[in-house]
């Protein structure tokens, strides 16, 4: 075999593992949309569960039995993740029923730390619109 023969073998394996690599990548990359896609699905489905008032034990078993999801941590997650968007929704309805623009309800939410309130006090997830309000414009940590 001469350099030329060599070379051009060379350039053929180069490529093969060029695509084999880059395959391996899409594919990963696929496989992330696809678990961030069904991060989603399940959130949205769990905010529906919400919104028709069902329990978190009830809710455990939906998620399990229809998205496969055996882990508690996760679900938890999941349903606090969803509670808090359901909460900022309704709070966010809330202070448009009282005339405030979504601009405004952004700054005010930045201004009292809205999100990672919710985060820190689960407590917060499961109150009234008009009394979350009242404890944000008070500062009040419960």
């Amino acid at each position: 075999m001469n350099f030329e023969e060599i070379y051009k073998q060379f350039l053929k394996t180069g490529r093969e593992i060029g695509k084999d690599t880059l395959n391996e990548l899409d594919n990963m990359i696929r496989e992330d949309e696809r678990e961030k896609q069904r991060k989603k699905d399940i959130i949205s489905a769990i905010k529906a569960f919400i919104d028709l008032k069902v329990n978190d034990d009830q809710i455990f078993t939906l998620v399990n039995e229809y998205y496969k999801v055996d882990s508690i941590e996760k679900v938890n997650e999941y349903i606090n993740e969803a509670r808090k968007s359901y909460q900022i929704k309704q709070l966010k309805k809330y202070c448009e029923s009282l005339g405030m623009s979504s601009s405004d309800f952004r700054k005010y939410s930045k201004e009292v730390g809205l999100d990672e309130r919710l985060k820190k006090e689960p407590k917060l997830l499961r109150m009234q619109s008009a009394r979350l309000k009242e404890l944000l414009d008070k500062d009040i940590i419960i």
